[in-house]
């Protein structure tokens, strides 16, 4: 009696904590994609100085955000992000604008898909 009562309280725990963690990954997603936005903004305006400012912000949460994705996801694709950010802040400082927006165009793509990815449904799954 006692095995199937520990189990099941295993997987209430494990599915609380899943969800949790579901839940953490798209509001840290939504924040960072917001950042992204005001990047893509100045750059649309030709503002190379306050672009590298929000660049330079999205990098500083991304790696706070980064220490808990790395627990739930493929490292793959947060080594991407990464390099999308390493080509964006070289294309800002050389003043090359369009390759820097399609840089973070990269890095919002990303940015959305990794924690749609995680989410535990169907399209995960297949």
């Amino acid at each position: 009696m006692r095995l199937p009562l520990v189990l099941a309280v295993l997987l209430i725990a494990f599915l609380v904590l899943g969800a949790f963690a579901e839940r953490r990954m798209r509001d840290t997603a939504r924040e960072l994609g917001a950042v992204l936005r005001e990047v893509k903004g100045a750059i649309t305006r030709q503002e190379k100085e306050k672009a590298l400012t929000g660049l330079r912000l999205f990098e500083s949460r991304w790696e706070k955000a980064e220490k808990t994705w790395a627990l739930v996801t493929d490292h793959h694709e947060m080594d991407q992000v990464h390099l999308a950010i390493d080509r964006a802040d070289e294309y800002l400082s050389a003043g090359r604008l369009p390759e820097a927006a399609a840089e973070i165009a990269s890095l919002s793509f990303l940015v959305e898909h990794i924690p749609r990815k995680e989410t535990l449904g169907l399209r995960s799954v297949f």
